[in-house]
């Protein structure tokens, strides 16, 4: 393999490793050996097979798998009409396998092409998230072995999908249609589009081209979202081998719908081939499609479609996996917008089964996935076509058979593939730079700003567009208007760019797979109107801790250019903040922040506990010129970051019940001194935190050397808190007092006393027996305290957090934590159930204060 697809892949599995396994373990209990039918009652069952005619003894005699039809049907898509006879040709063949097959319901299926420029396109993208839906709703009725998704288009497959992957022990087959035979070439049709933007075609010519284009059953030639839709099933092995690009309404396609629905019988949970969808959408096939939406120079939608369909999945991919990906794919085909060929061309130049076998030998694809068709991707790499009326498959051409349209590994169009990541002070977007030429992809010129794409287009008949300029078109995000595609556009751009004008377009909407030759930098995130990036910070005694946090897209925020600087360093926080900010080069503008500090947070005006540091918090926000700044208190951040942290950022000290639910937490953190928080969850995933002061209840010793040592603290101290002892002074003074040292009342507290580090470094080490033995006493009296907070706060999770417990937590593990933990007598049993884990995240308290600004909306 490709060392990059190896390091995308890994990484991608890595940080879905929780989401993941929490996927697959939903599933796998879903799933059963049995019919599904068979775990209804029987007015259920009546019910699902009233109407059913003459496959009513079938599914009553209960030995059978029935398989679900989802179907995106309708006549005015001229992509979806032939769909109307495929529910008979499926069960037809369901019939002849001895199986059922019955149309568990319709999905929306809007277009793009007729909505274009309309308002209409504003709910395109909601759009997909319906049909998920309404996926989901045609499974619930937990009737069905097995699935087909009928569908093609932009939002449609991808809707489809994603409710799909919530029946995961399902197996799923997707049946698309196939385009529409070529009409007019795409250059004469683009050609006559560009004349009527400047007035020299007339509304009669242009709809006669347009009819030309899109002018019979299928989907529309050109290679956008609808296409890109098709080669990603292939790769991810949901088609049969080579079904994509197979034209409507011919003998083949007929034959490869009734072979889909004949191996959706083969499949099931019945069968010695189940193949459950959620099991075949793993890391490995999401790479793939990446790959070969690199590869074959893909809609850029599918950079949102994606993110979407992995986490239907349970896993965790970023635009940065994609960026790699196009940077490490050669670019095998040259259709239109990239080229003049359209997809019937590409099918005819050796198609995908060409393309799947290039990038399986050249390391660019993983070969062993799993199939709807039972081979590996290699079998995934074949020709479909007619023996007399049999339906069969063979070998791609070894050599393209037109290098025009489509090249081989060994000599691509480009090296890259033709997608990328843009990173700047406005945040990140996608780029299609495979249909741009390389002359028009540098662009530096003034910016022209427009609040819709109307707005730019009264701009250009006014004749006000001169020059060279960058458009940006804002308000076009999923939370201004739907973010709806912005393809009316393209002709205007284009007129200007072959006026000689350098100009380019910049937007939080889209313009996907068809955008054509002018540089468009889309998906900008965040959009205009949206939280975007914000700042967070972690004051310490020591050090401050700042980062920039991503609060868009994501449940968790994410945490980017994190800088641990010297307090001593600076006067105040402010100028701090200040130095931090100056030196985040291409930075967003920062309108919030959210600031974690050791200090009560009641009123205005804070002082730090832990250093001479004072500020106002009005005075602040003006000083960094925040339009929002929330202060909170260092532990209360940290233990907001307890329910959004992986497995990887938990080390488990006491395992507890798996099943049991995951609120109220208590959160203890010895450091500085002993932070106690309550965590409680007041909605669906939705957190509350409550800071106590329970670090400063009474010390309660157990047994003569912790006795002892209650004396020695009462001497120096007077009353003993918790905080006396689980601190990193606390640790000190065990030391101290199990070493013999007097506990004199006139010494400096701490001053002579061997520091927390060093104890820790000797104990670690193994060769200084007081340590060892002055931090055992630490870990069983901290075990001793977390069983007390669980019982006084109801928990079912004990967090460690604070500075100290991460740099021995092999130590911690081994020494009498759990034991103490759990000798609470006849609360035992009650303690034995709940969990105990040990923050290991790095920056808990920057985590917090993200999340904390987050949870404020």
């Amino acid at each position: 393999m490709h060392p990059t697809i190896e390091q995308v892949t890994d990484r991608i599995r890595k940080n879905s490793a929780v989401s993941r396994q929490d996927y697959l373990e939903r599933i796998g209990r879903a799933g059963d050996a049995g019919l599904a039918r068979s775990r209804i009652s029987c007015g259920n069952l009546a019910h699902a097979f009233a109407a059913s005619g003459e496959d009513k003894p079938t599914l009553m005699a209960l030995r059978q798998p029935n398989l679900g039809i989802v179907t995106a049907y309708n006549d005015m898509l001229s992509a979806h009409q032939p769909l109307e006879r495929f529910p008979a040709l499926i069960k037809l063949a369901a019939r002849s396998k001895g199986c059922t097959a019955q149309v568990a319901g319709g999905v929306p299926a809007m277009c793009d092409g007729v909505t274009q420029g309309q308002p209409g396109m504003e709910l395109s993208l909601f759009s997909r998230d319906v049909i998920a839906q309404a996926t989901a709703v045609s499974l619930s009725h937990n009737t069905f072995d097995a699935a087909l998704m009928l569908g093609v288009c932009d939002k449609i497959v991808p809707g489809l999908l994603i409710g799909a992957l919530a029946f995961g022990h399902l197996p799923v087959v997707l049946v698309p249609a196939g385009p529409m035979p070529s009409g007019l070439p795409n250059q004469e049709k683009a050609r006559v589009r560009k004349a009527h933007a400047e007035g020299k075609a007339t509304q009669q010519e242009l709809l006669e081209a347009e009819s030309q284009s899109y002018h019979a059953p299928g989907t529309c030639t050109f290679y956008g979202t609808a296409n890109s839709n098709q080669m990603m099933m292939e790769v991810m092995g949901l088609h049969l081998p080579g079904a994509a690009f197979i034209n409507p309404n011919t003998p083949l396609r007929e034959q490869l719908t009734l072979a889909a629905a004949e191996r959706a019988c083969d499949i099931t949970a019945r069968g010695d081939f189940y193949t459950p969808i959620g099991r075949t959408v793993d890391e490995k096939a999401i790479v793939n499609a990446m790959v070969g939406l690199s590869a074959t120079g893909g809609s850029t939608n599918h950079a949102i479609h994606l993110v979407a369909i992995a986490r239907a999945a349970g896993l965790i991919i970023d635009w940065n996996d994609l960026d790699e990906i196009s940077r490490a794919t050669p670019l095998l085909a040259h259709l239109y917008p990239n080229g003049q060929a359209d997809v019937n061309h590409f099918h005819a130049a050796g198609g995908m089964g060409f393309v799947i076998r290039e990038l399986l030998e050249a390391g660019m694809m993983h070969p062993d996935i799993r199939t709807v068709h039972g081979g590996d991707l290699h079998a995934q790499a074949q020709e479909p076509f007619l023996d007399g009326s049999r339906l069969s498959w063979k070998a791609p051409p070894k050599q393209s058979r037109d290098d025009d349209i489509l090249r081989g590994a060994d000599a691509p169009f480009s090296s890259e593939g033709g997608i990328r990541l843009l990173k700047g002070n406005l945040g990140r977007a996608i780029i299609k730079i495979s249909a741009v030429a390389p002359e028009h992809r540098r662009v530096e010129a003034p910016a022209r700003v427009f609040d819709s794409q109307d707005e730019l287009l009264d701009a250009f008949r006014d004749g006000s567009l001169d020059g060279d300029f960058v458009a940006v078109v804002r308000g076009q995000g999923p939370r201004a208007n739907g973010m709806p595609e912005l393809h009316k556009l393209t002709p205007t751009l284009q007129v200007l760019q072959d006026r000689g004008q350098h100009v380019a377009i910049l937007t939080d909407g889209r313009m996907s797979g068809a955008s054509g030759s002018v540089p468009a930098a889309i998906h900008v995130v965040p959009e205009a109107v949206a939280d975007g990036v914000v700042l967070v910070a972690d004051i310490g005694g020591t050090n401050a801790r700042f980062a920039l946090a991503d609060l868009d897209g994501t449940t968790r925020p994410r945490l980017h250019d994190e800088r641990k600087l010297s307090a001593d360093r600076f006067a105040s926080l402010q100028h701090a903040a200040r130095h931090y900010l100056a030196q985040i080069e291409d930075r967003p503008p920062v309108r919030r922040a959210a600031i974690a500090v050791a200090s009560p947070v009641t009123a205005d005006e804070i002082r730090l506990t832990n250093r001479a540091w004072s500020f106002s918090r009005s005075e602040l926000e003006s000083e960094l010129g925040l339009e929002e700044l929330l202060v909170l208190n260092d532990f209360g951040a940290a233990a907001r970051s307890i329910p959004a942290l992986r497995d990887d950022e938990k080390t488990i000290i006491h395992r507890g019940e798996h099943n049991r639910p995951l609120a109220p937490i208590s959160v203890i953190g010895p450091g500085t001194g002993m932070g106690v928080a309550l965590i409680t969850e007041f909605d669906v995933h939705a957190w509350h935190v409550i800071e106590t002061e329970g670090g400063h209840v009474s010390f309660a010793p157990q047994g003569s050397e912790e006795r002892d040592l209650h004396e020695w603290l009462m001497a120096r101290h007077g009353r003993v808190s918790v905080e006396r002892v689980l601190s990193g002074d606390g640790l000190s003074r065990i030391h101290a007092a199990l070493g013999g040292r007097p506990p004199s009342k006139r010494e400096t507290p701490t001053a002579s006393f061997m520091s927390p580090a060093d104890i820790v470094r000797l104990a670690l080490a193994g060769d200084d027996v007081l340590a060892r033995r002055s931090l055992a006493r630490f870990c069983a009296i901290l075990g001793s305290f977390a069983g007390d907070c669980a019982l006084i706060h109801g928990a079912r999770t004990v967090a460690v957090a604070g500075g100290m417990a991460p740099r021995f937590a092999s130590f911690l593990r081994a020494s009498a934590f759990v034991e103490r933990f759990l000798d609470k007598g006849r609360f035992a049993a009650w303690l034995e159930r709940v969990r105990v884990a040990l923050v290991a995240h790095p920056e808990p308290g920057l985590l917090g204060a993200a999340l904390a600004l987050k949870d404020r909306g």
